[in-house]
């Protein structure tokens, strides 16, 4: 029994664990039961860190040992992630898994990422070692994995049963699950409690469903746990969840009777329950750092066998250099990818564009989900390993025909989520959406004061006469991957697209562009991470803008005229040209902005204005200094300088060139100009 190890260890681990407290063992421990726990794992195989020696994994095994666990479970997504444990689909680090003692693992929608087949032979072939347990994924009104375990623990009785997220439909590409449904899982949850029976002192449900706000509600973990202990408040359960990656560093607790934990994800953190059966409000939930947990066991035996093998055979292919120096690390944290425009998805996106102009399907703009993107880039040495790290799905190169309105579409479904805050320039901040795109060749501009489904304002396409609005009824080319073009991630306006190709993989794709095509890359492009360049907050206040407008209208009268010299007149010109490009910039738009503009066009016709000696055309939301027409003034009238107008006459055709007002503009030729500007606006 798992309890003899716990007893035999205690003293072991008082003098080798000094930085965390184990319990000694008294009768009270008889009614404890340790749960090890972790999610999210994403095939963290071989993984060390440079300060401590020894994989994850193997602390991992030590630590269980350690606390005496009595049992080690996993919420889901464990198999799949870096191309260590990509290389044979998920096999190496299933085999890892059962070195460390795990009981029992959730099947996560990343289990289905090398195909149904594959996780349906790994589960014939390693089932009775591991239960993989999924009671809602069914083929044929049939369930492909059991829906339960039973487990016997110093003669205490434990049911283990697992829930996969529906979201696999769109969280996994559509072939790999093709037949495949995800029945609800609460119902579904509920119907294994009644099957199994009441004969059980514990309910520990591995729940692949994670509690982020952009889950349908009665798919999250915190709803089925929520529910368990309404509907089975007699029954004592620990939920165990994963999927959004969430770190609960003490737990949560429903009711009087559900334990719901996570720890976050890649093995960051050890989750560490213990179920105090007698008085289960005294029952504890905590994590403990994976980097904490060394001593010279680790050391001498740094990995586990299956570790050992699986890195021999990767390190031959994964360490081939594909760069010598890589001027910067891109960040390619899951908290950045999936929020905001990155510099590590603007240089993969323009990658995906680079490749796709070598083809006779030319992309016009490409696109790929935060999701997608799993890691840094490392600066210095960039190795084949550290590419297909930062893409480890084996996702496609693909590109297809699609309409205008389902782009826009695209984005909408891509912003979507809650902003949770805001940049000092006013750049939102989204709420974590695996779902998020990057972006090359298009400029998206987002109004977050709308409601998600109704927020894109503009999209401009880059094309070979500057950016273009896009426009509904056109067709464009779109490159992205495989998953996305199938509708993965709730992308269901691509399905609709036509005449798709597919290419290489992206990790490719990439390895390509940085061998052949970096020479012609201003890498400076991608120096500041978080990037400012493709997704902009947009917002126009509609009197201003018209204010703006008027102002323009007004400016363009007053260059227009011939009473000016070319020098007197080029700062309007000059400001006229960079107001229109501003205009034309719509990523730029602001109240903020249009206010600076008005009061630039403002005061450069005031200046010429001053040149002519009064008034020349009318100022939007003004009234002239003097209401009175200009030909009802008096000519004998003496200007400010009390000099007489015909004091210092003015040459026909000629004015003053400095700033300095006139001494008189003659009248007629301020008739004639507003005659002209009267007609002009006709």
């Amino acid at each position: 029994m798992k309890r003899i190890t716990r007893l035999l260890t205690v003293f072991l681990v008082t003098l080798t664990l000094g930085f965390y407290s184990i319990p000694s063992a008294n009768a009270a421990d008889d009614e404890v039961i340790t749960i090890i726990h972790t999610n999210d794992m994403h095939g963290r195989l071989a993984q060390t860190d440079k300060e401590v020696k020894g994989s994850r994994l193997a602390r991992l095994k030590y630590y269980a040992e350690s606390v005496g666990a009595d049992l080690i479970v996993d919420g889901g997504d464990a198999i799949q992630g870096l191309p260590i444990s990509n290389l044979n689909k998920g096999k190496s680090m299933l085999e890892a898994m059962i070195q460390v003692g795990y009981d029992a693992m959730a099947v996560g929608n990343h289990e289905f990422d090398f195909g149904l087949e594959n996780i349906e032979n790994l589960n014939n072939d390693y089932g009775k070692e591991i239960s993989i347990l999924s009671t809602n994924t069914v083929k044929d009104s049939t369930k492909v994995f059991k829906g339960s375990t039973i487990k016997e623990i110093d003669g205490k009785k434990i049911a283990i049963i697992g829930v996969t997220t529906p979201e696999t439909e769109t969280k996994t590409h559509p072939k790999n699950i093709e037949g495949v449904k995800f029945l609800d899982p609460l119902d579904s949850v509920l119907a294994e409690i009644e099957t199994l029976g009441d004969d059980f002192d514990l309910y520990v449900v591995l729940s692949h469903l994670g509690v982020d706000s952009e889950t349908k509600e009665a798919w999250r973990g915190s709803y089925l746990a929520q529910n368990l202990s309404i509907k089975h408040s007699d029954k004592k359960f620990v939920v165990i969840d994963g999927h959004s990656h969430t770190k609960f560093s003490e737990g949560n607790r429903f009711g009087d009777n559900v334990l719901y934990a996570q720890t976050g994800d890649y093995l960051s953190n050890i989750g560490h329950v213990s179920v105090n059966l007698d008085d289960f409000s005294q029952s504890t939930m905590k994590l403990v750092d994976i980097s904490s947990v060394t001593n010279d066991a680790i050391e001498k035996t740094p990995m586990l066998n299956a570790e050992l093998e699986a890195e021999s055979i990767f390190t031959e292919i994964g360490s081939e250099v594909v760069l010598e120096n890589f001027p910067f690390k891109l960040e390619g944290d899951g908290g950045l990818v999936r929020t905001r425009e990155m510099a590590l998805g603007n240089l993969v996106t323009d990658a995906m564009m680079a490749y796709g102009k070598g083809l006779s399907q030319q992309p016009d703009l490409a696109v790929i989900n935060g999701g997608g993107l799993r890691t840094d880039l490392p600066q210095g040495k960039v190795t084949v390993g550290d590419i297909i790290a930062i893409m480890p799905f084996g996702n496609l190169y693909t590109s297809a025909e699609v309409k205008g309105s389902d782009i826009i579409k695209m984005f909408e479904h891509s912003y979507r989520a809650d902003v949770v805050d805001y940049t000092d320039e006013g750049y939102p901040i989204f709420d974590r959406n695996g779902g998020f795109l990057q972006v090359s060749g298009a400029k998206i501009l987002i109004n977050t004061d709308k409601e998600a489904g109704n927020r894109i304002e503009k999209v401009l396409i880059d094309t070979p006469n500057g950016w273009e609005l896009i426009e509904e009824d056109k067709t464009y080319i779109l490159a992205t991957n495989d998953f996305l073009i199938a509708g993965g991630d709730g992308y269901t306006s691509l399905e609709n697209s036509t005449n798709r190709f597919e290419g290489e993989g992206l990790d490719q794709v990439l390895i390509e562009f940085f061998r052949e095509k970096l020479d012609n890359v201003d890498l400076s492009l991608y120096e500041e991470q978080e990037q400012r360049t493709r997704i902009f907050p947009y917002s126009i206040d509609t009197e201003t803008r018209t204010l703006l407008e008027e102002r323009l209208i007004a400016a363009e009268e007053l260059e227009s005229l011939d009473i000016f010299t070319d020098e007197t007149v080029e700062p309007l010109r000059a400001l006229i040209e960079e107001v229109k490009d501003y205009l034309e910039t719509p990523e730029l738009f602001s109240k903020v902005n249009d206010e600076k503009m008005i009061e630039k066009l403002k005061a450069a016709i005031t200046d010429l204005e001053k040149i002519a000696g009064g008034p020349i055309v009318d100022k939007p939301g003004e009234k002239p200094v003097d209401e009175k027409p200009v030909d009802e003034k008096p000519v004998d009238e003496k200007p400010v300088d009390e000099k007489p107008v015909d004091e210092k006459p003015v040459k026909d055709g000629e004015l003053p060139t400095t700033g300095s007002p006139s001494f008189g503009l003659p009248i007629l030729g301020l008739g004639i100009a507003l005659k002209a500007i009267a007609k002009r606006r006709e």
